[in-house]
């Protein structure tokens, strides 16, 4: 099979698309044909050298949807997607035509997502997902404010109606905004001064937001003026450097 394979770190020119021998699946594991991958930041940073404990040769790749090809016998033929925080890692990834999984990790695809939407979501959902309820979006009616529109932003925005938060306000540098959040009539601040950052908000939450979600890693300080007594501050952390 083709695959996306990396040797050494530092540099995207490490990755090359190589022949290898399709894997075999062993007692509990399940061959999945990947129909379409993601590709997330941790991925680039994963080949740059920024995830030391990755162990080489690898494939990089988290999250995928695809078919199954061999496994149980109820399985075979069901389209599936998923994500992993080892795939790409310690374990081969999903940028290859094949991929192996455990049994138990199989999750049928919905009807409604195409392949290439499907496996665009596992990354930036299941942190988002995380986020919110870690954060105290379980409970209903809650302010919230999602640092930064990329992929983990845009999955808070859309999942936080499911947890019953509608009080939404979206923050972002002028560049980064798309049409989306502006068509949609959510309020939008600008991100530009982390001193204003505060007041900024509390034009929108008087006393604050229940929940600050910086996806970017970057407003934390700038944050803590801007939460509510008891509120929140979620936040991606980054490895050093990057």
């Amino acid at each position: 099979m083709k695959a996306l394979r990396f040797d050494r770190f530092g540099s995207l020119d490490a990755l090359q698309l190589n022949e290898i021998d399709t894997p075999v699946p062993g007692a509990n594991e399940a061959l999945v044909r990947v129909m379409a991958a993601g590709m997330n930041p941790s991925d680039v940073k994963n080949v740059l050298g920024l995830f030391r404990d990755t162990s080489l040769p690898r494939t990089p790749g988290r999250d995928f949807a695809g078919v199954v090809e061999k496994g149980p016998k109820e399985w075979i033929g069901r389209e599936v997607w998923g994500t992993g925080s080892e795939l790409g890692f310690s374990h081969d990834g999903t940028h290859a035509e094949f991929l192996l999984i455990p049994t138990n990790a199989l999750a049928l695809k919905p009807a409604s997502l195409s392949f290439p939407l499907a496996a665009s979501c596992g990354v930036p959902y299941t942190t988002a997902w995380n986020a919110l309820r870690r954060g105290g979006l379980v409970v209903e009616d809650r302010r919230l404010v999602v640092i930064g529109v990329g992929a983990v932003g845009s999955a808070a925005i859309a999942l936080a109606p499911v947890l019953g938060t509608t009080q939404i306000v979206a923050a972002a540098r002028e560049e980064d905004l798309t049409a989306s959040p502006r068509a949609s009539g959510m309020p939008i601040v600008l991100l530009s001064d982390a001193k204003k950052f505060a007041a900024d908000i509390n034009e929108h939450f008087v006393g604050g937001a229940d929940l600050v979600f910086d996806t970017t890693g970057q407003w934390v300080d700038a944050a803590v003026g801007a939460i509510a007594e008891f509120g929140r501050i979620a936040t991606i952390a980054a490895p050093k450097g990057g």
